[in-house]
């Protein structure tokens, strides 16, 4: 029965491989970076305004947001 499944489906188990290898190896480069480009010794406390620019694939709009980050201690 294993077998006759296999043969059956083996696109689609391949294909599941394949997405759960690239999820896991995913999660393993987020994880060993670590997105630490803040420290605390690096950045004094204030506030800051940072400018957040995003691109339209198809239509090559651009749009602008404002985020206001507040760092206290």
């Amino acid at each position: 029965m294993v077998f006759r499944f296999r043969r059956r489906n083996g696109s689609a188990l391949a294909s599941l491989a394949v997405a759960l290898l690239a999820a896991v190896l995913s999660c393993s480069a987020l994880l060993a970076s670590g997105c630490n480009g803040i420290t605390q010794s690096s950045a004094a406390p204030g506030t800051y305004v940072l400018q957040i620019t995003g691109t339209g694939t198809g239509s090559n709009v651009i749009q602008y947001a404002n985020l206001t980050l507040t760092i206290t201690n």
